[in-house]
């Protein structure tokens, strides 16, 4: 599907009394370079919110969503359906507030899944991109409020997450929320007094979002879905990957997301300079080795490590940090589990790499790993123990 691109559109809303009924309706356009990844339509009247949209990444899908908020802007209750097409069947959800307890239950054809939660649940983080978030914030300033917290859980069996949407000095509306997986996501996004959306951003992912004024989706849902049915679509946006060395008879696994360049200005844009890099994506990048090993002089043990790296502007050298902590998200890096740091030799790529790449390779009588992403290309040397 070609990118929906034009600026950036306000749709002009009716201001009106708190508690009026006063129709907000847009189109979210959801961007990952020149790539479009989704759709979003929202229509808010009153207590009601209907959504549709049409998601692309790991197989494109329909959502149609329906929700109801309480007087005092809440969550109240929820349904939904997702369609895959012909790929999957269809899913069923919903959300219901009764004695004081939310219900969750989700369905995949035969299989049903239910959790009951007491505790306040006002926002879902699913099945919806930002549609609820923008709803509640337009509800708060409808009635004069600053601020909504909440806690929501990812699905049946999944921990609690503490969340705010909340109004900024400046007037910007936020919505903050923590992920114990993921770490802190922010979305951030204006409307001013007539209800107007008028900017949205979101950290740490860099998607391009633009409001747009109400249109029909329906049709182009279509579309979307019987084209990427026959080309099977966008697929999972950062695949995982693997890259396999040997040094003598040791071997050594590198496993990582593979992100895709998509148009985009990679190092000093998506990837700031001086700063911690995941070197990957979604899941932190694994390095295992089954024999003690040297990189870049550095002795490692037998044993598993995550990778992440500091770029700085060429052409000095970059830090390759070995972690000692396994298992978390690329986003979750803490310092006080480093292993090592160790110099990567820097060099320029005579032509951009579109995906994020690790690769084993042989200099001589030496193995090199070696990282290429976008225009830059990195390199540290492995060696057998002395």
């Amino acid at each position: 599907m070609p990118c929906l691109g034009g600026a950036l559109l306000g749709v002009a809303l009716a201001s009106g009394l708190a508690g009026q009924a006063v129709p907000w309706r847009g189109v979210l356009v959801i961007r990952l370079g020149t790539d479009t990844v989704g759709l979003e339509r929202l229509s808010l009247a009153g207590d009601s919110l209907d959504v549709t949209s049409v998601w692309r990444a790991g197989g494109t899908s329909l959502l149609r969503y329906r929700a109801m908020f309480g007087a005092d802007d809440r969550l109240a209750s929820a349904t939904w359906t997702i369609d895959y097409g012909a790929s999957r069947p269809m899913d069923r959800g919903s959300l219901a507030l009764r004695d004081g307890a939310y219900r969750l239950e989700v369905a995949t054809g035969d299989s049903v899944r239910v959790a009951v939660r007491p505790d306040s649940v006002p926002i879902l983080p699913w099945p919806t991109f930002a549609a609820e978030y923008l709803a509640v914030a337009r509800r708060l300033q409808l009635h004069g409020r600053d601020s909504l917290r909440f806690v929501w859980f990812l699905g049946v069996g999944q921990p609690l997450t503490p969340g705010v949407v909340r109004r900024l000095p400046d007037g910007t509306w936020e919505g903050v929320w923590m992920v114990s997986v993921f770490g802190e996501s922010r979305r951030r996004w204006r409307i001013d007094a007539e209800g107007m959306m008028t900017s949205i951003s979101t950290e740490p992912t860099h998607w391009d979002l633009e409001w747009r004024p109400d249109s029909d989706i329906d049709s182009l849902a279509g579309v979307i879905l019987a084209q990427d049915g026959r080309s099977g679509g966008l697929g999972s946006l950062s695949p995982r990957d693997t890259a396999i060395g040997r040094v003598g008879t040791a071997r050594l696994v590198v496993d990582y997301g593979a992100p895709s360049r998509r148009g985009r200005a990679i190092f000093g844009g998506v990837v700031p300079w001086n700063r911690v890099w995941r070197a990957g994506a979604n899941q932190a990048t694994h390095l295992s080795l089954d024999a003690d090993l040297l990189l870049g002089g550095t002795l490692l043990r037998r044993g598993t490590y995550t990778l992440f790296v500091v770029p700085v502007p060429p052409p000095d050298a970059w830090t390759l940090i070995v972690n000692g902590q396994t298992g978390q998200w690329g986003t979750m890096y803490d310092s006080t589990s480093d292993v090592a740091r160790i110099p990567l030799a820097l060099r320029r790529a005579t032509e951009p790499v579109e995906r994020l790449t690790y690769a084993f390779e042989r200099q001589g009588g030496d193995l090199v790993l070696r990282i290429a992403r976008d225009t830059l290309s990195t390199s540290v040397v492995v060696g057998r123990p002395h």
